[in-house]
């Protein structure tokens, strides 16, 4: 009597999953408005903040430097004015901002992320952050959340000018041993789908931030957006339907894409 051998486990091409953070993975707004109009009154004390809102999508995938001083404009501060205080705008709302935490304040979690985080371990795929925030921000948040754990690596928006250089970044410290990988990118605005354009990776919308469902797909073209994430099977699905590798890591650790140079 021959005995079957079984077959060999579906070998999945090596995944990098670069998750945007606000409005992606959390809602974090109604603290980040306390802690901006606290730390713009803070410096600028004969103005009045009180009207800051982050709910317009004006300021959708910018980093904090770039927010803060459309922020400035808006409230007719002078570039020299602001330039002179921007580290300590900066450093002050980071404080801030953990101490909102601290005295009870929340980012919501958003549908769906635990259990597709859980999941995406569990297929031993490389799950980082690439956010606009100062990693140190995003930490506490993602910690905050109790998403903290799930992820290798969290790249601020002091790392790189944008998100494309910290893209490449994520590349460089994730996958120097790993040939060939695939990288995507989830986020809610059409700066990770232009991200994912101008760096050959795969994106995946989901409309859990400012942006609809068709303004996403506008921007990423032929891919799959969601309205949240929590249709774990489908989102999945979209993640690992693609078996071609989307970039090499050469022997010497320099990254390649389609169309970085």
């Amino acid at each position: 009597m021959q005995t079957k051998t079984a077959a060999p486990a579906r070998q999945e091409t090596p995944v990098l999953v670069l998750f945007d953070a606000d409005n992606t993975l959390f809602d974090g707004r109604v603290v980040y408005e306390k802690v901006l109009r606290k730390t713009f009154a803070q410096h600028f004390p004969r103005r009045d903040f009180s009207g800051i809102k982050l709910d317009n999508g004006q300021y959708s995938g910018k980093n904090i430097p770039q927010i803060l001083r459309e922020i400035a404009w808006e409230h007719h501060i002078t570039d020299n004015s602001f330039n002179g205080k921007r580290d300590s705008l900066i450093k002050y709302g980071i404080e801030q901002f953990s101490r909102e935490l601290e005295n009870g304040g929340n980012v919501r979690v958003l549908p769906g992320v635990p259990e597709l985080l859980e999941q995406l371990k569990r297929r031993n795929a490389v799950i980082g952050v690439v956010t606009g925030n100062p990693d140190v921000t995003a930490k506490l948040a993602l910690k905050n959340a109790g998403l903290e754990r799930h992820f290798s690596f969290i790249l601020g928006g002091q790392e790189g000018n944008h998100k494309v250089e910290n893209a490449v970044i994520a590349l460089k410290r994730v996958l120097k041993d790993r040939l060939p990988a695939r990288v995507v990118i989830v986020g809610d605005s059409p700066t990770e789908a232009n991200v994912a354009k101008k760096t050959g990776f795969d994106f995946i919308g989901t409309a859990t931030g400012l942006h609809t469902v068709e303004q996403l797909r506008e921007h990423g073209g032929n891919t799959p957006v969601f309205r949240d994430l929590s249709n774990t099977k489908e989102v999945l699905k979209a993640i690992y339907e693609k078996e071609r590798p989307n970039i090499r890591i050469a022997p010497n650790a320099v990254v390649h894409t389609r169309q970085i140079k």
